[in-house]
């Protein structure tokens, strides 16, 4: 287009109108900076859009961790529930053994010379 514009801007630049030239290389600058703008233009949008991608890769991910803290929280809180269970079994096996340890009344050897002297 603006080809055609700088033809008939010679064209009428021949022919002494010279006015008719000036609006012609004039309209044909606009049209130069109409096409700059437009470009720049399709530009912005084309970064805007990759702007808007990143926002949602972020947001996912920023989801994601998220849903990694919850689940590290799950699992510490498990591991501490074993921890108290393991503690609580080992408690009672102790409490078992103690009193697997401890001998019945009248079953001990004071008990049995005892026994043995009042026969």
């Amino acid at each position: 287009m603006s080809r055609s514009l700088g033809q008939g801007a010679h064209s009428a630049w021949a022919q002494g109108d010279h006015g008719t030239a000036r609006a012609l290389i004039g309209l044909g600058h606009a049209c130069i900076r109409l096409a700059a703008a437009d470009a720049r233009a399709e530009e912005a949008a084309r970064v805007a859009a990759e702007a808007a991608a990143e926002q949602q890769r972020s947001h996912a991910l920023e989801t994601q961790a998220e849903a990694d803290r919850v689940d590290a929280d799950r699992a510490g809180a498990a591991a501490r529930e074993a921890d108290a269970e393991r503690a609580a079994a080992e408690s009672r096996a102790a409490t078992a053994r103690a009193e697997a340890a401890v001998p019945e009344p009248g079953s001990g050897p004071l008990s049995q010379a005892a026994d043995s002297v009042r026969a």
